[in-house]
């Protein structure tokens, strides 16, 4: 009985604060691109290695006070250990393949590109069983087609590390998949520590043999990255609170213009036609296919149990 009450009472703040949870999606997914942002001005001067752990130490604090809002460190405890390294490791990969074109490549088409995640995931999920419709198919082939625009792989600016975004939302894409089995053991707070611990292993050795004193402004810049990442990651758990997935998760978006704005601010670049073009066939495809799998769910709620 009390647990239909909270239930009832969940779906009431959700639908009745939508605004508040736009607002979070969209605050988290600014500040990722912050974060994105701060660590890639960083990386001009020095190692990937260095900046990720310097930024990833950052973030602990963050975490801390998410813990002890879930209730604790008893919310952070984590109770498979093998799964949550499972998840932790192509998170750690995607993370410094991204970090890595960051340093090559523009801001916006790096970001842009990463949003090839979900239609990797929607790629792989017969792995799970699952079937995939023509429709989505469709989906992620025009998305790879925008790729190709985005990449302009025979203009003057191509560059093979427009490749490793690509790379890293594959990989990406692989820990969504052993993050959907991980999350019925495993509290958000418990994988967001792990992963950021194995993010911070994973550096050492590379900061260590590259390390660089850090300026005051480049330190400013990785707190900024990791306050930002942490917070942001709370946003975006957040906002599902007070809104249907269905309402919020479009507005994800956002980063990508969010990442255009910046990339002009900053560093001056001006996307071409092919790569806008290309970036909103990536964008219109990930949204289809989020609509797609959000009505496949919504039939299978609603039909009859034997």
């Amino acid at each position: 009985m009390k647990a239909d009450q909270a239930s009832q009472a969940g779906a009431r703040v959700r639908s009745d604060r939508p605004f508040k949870g736009i607002g979070l999606m969209l605050a988290g997914s600014g500040l990722i691109t912050m974060n994105d942002a701060a660590i890639k001005l960083v990386v001009d001067d020095h190692s990937v290695s260095q900046a990720i752990l310097v930024r990833a130490a950052f973030a602990l604090p963050v975490i801390a006070w998410l813990a002890y809002r879930a209730g604790g460190w008893q919310a952070a405890r984590w109770h498979n250990p093998w799964a949550q390294l499972l998840c932790a490791v192509p998170l750690v990969a995607s993370l410094f393949l991204f970090v890595t074109s960051l340093s090559r490549i523009p801001i916006a088409p790096a970001t842009v590109i990463l949003y090839l995640s979900p239609l990797f995931l929607t790629a792989l999920a017969p792995l799970l069983g699952e079937s995939v419709g023509w429709r989505r198919w469709g989906a992620v082939l025009l998305g790879f087609v925008g790729t190709v625009l985005v990449i302009e792989p025979a203009g003057d600016t191509f560059t093979w590390f427009y490749l490793v975004p690509v790379c890293a939302a594959f990989v990406l894409a692989v820990r969504d998949l052993a993050t959907r089995k991980l999350v019925e053991s495993e509290s958000s707070v418990s994988i967001l520590l792990v992963s950021t611990l194995a993010v911070m292993a994973s550096a050492v050795p590379g900061a260590v043999t590259s390390w660089q004193p850090l300026a005051p402004g480049d330190v400013a810049l990785l707190a900024v990255s990791g306050l930002a990442f942490g917070f942001a990651m709370f946003f975006l758990t957040d906002a599902f609170r007070y809104a249907d997935a269905s309402l919020v998760s479009p507005f994800k978006y956002a980063g990508v213009i969010v990442a255009a704005t910046l990339g002009f601010a900053i560093w001056g670049d001006v996307p071409t036609l092919s790569a806008c073009v290309g970036g909103l066939l990536i964008v219109s495809s990930g949204l289809f296919v989020l609509k797609r799998e959000q009505a496949i769910a919504a039939d299978q709620e609603d039909a009859p149990r034997a």
